[in-house]
């Protein structure tokens, strides 16, 4: 990512990513397993419904960073890292996008055999949100955080601004 690459490149370098990272967690459609996996999307951090419910204890700089970058879901924790991170925002974003709104954008970069991959997203309630709403429909039971479970040790130089902000309002 060091070099200048175009919106497209960036999209169909992610895209790549998330197939193998996701293929590597999940198991195919089985009539006799029949698991679903829900990808969870995030909205746009200024419109998450929790900065309604902010107090003034709110942190000050983590105001500043969503105001600063208003259409972005991710910073880069660390300043010495370049990257075009409004670039690589909208590239990841529109990828997402055209999971969240066509199964057969999923069928295209998963395969038929991975018909139980569905991607949700709502546009005011982040991931976390998102996640207990659909634990309170489905069953504590039946759902469970592949992301918690086995991703856990995982070293990322990116941060969701979204869960910046689930640590701050509770």
């Amino acid at each position: 990512m060091a070099k200048h690459l175009s919106k497209s490149a960036i999209e169909k370098i992610f895209a790549k990513y998330l197939k193998e990272e996701l293929t590597q967690l999940i198991k195919p459609y089985s009539l006799v397993d029949p698991n679903f996996y829900l990808i969870i999307g995030a909205c746009i951090p200024k419109d998450n419904l929790l900065l309604d419910y902010k107090t003034s204890g709110f942190s000050k700089r983590l105001e500043q960073v969503i105001a600063e970058n208003a259409s972005l879901k991710y910073i880069l924790k660390e300043k010495d890292i370049k990257l075009d991170m409004p670039l690589f925002n909208s590239a990841v974003i529109e990828l997402f996008n055209k999971l969240f709104r066509s199964q057969r954008q999923v069928e295209w970069l998963f395969g038929k055999k991975y018909k139980n991959i569905v991607f949700v997203c709502h546009s005011r309630l982040d991931c976390y949100s998102m996640f207990k709403v659909i634990k309170h429909i489905y069953g504590k039971s039946n759902c469970w955080n592949l992301h918690r479970e086995k991703l856990y040790n995982a070293k990322s130089p990116l941060v969701a601004i979204n869960d910046l902000i689930d640590r701050c309002i509770h």
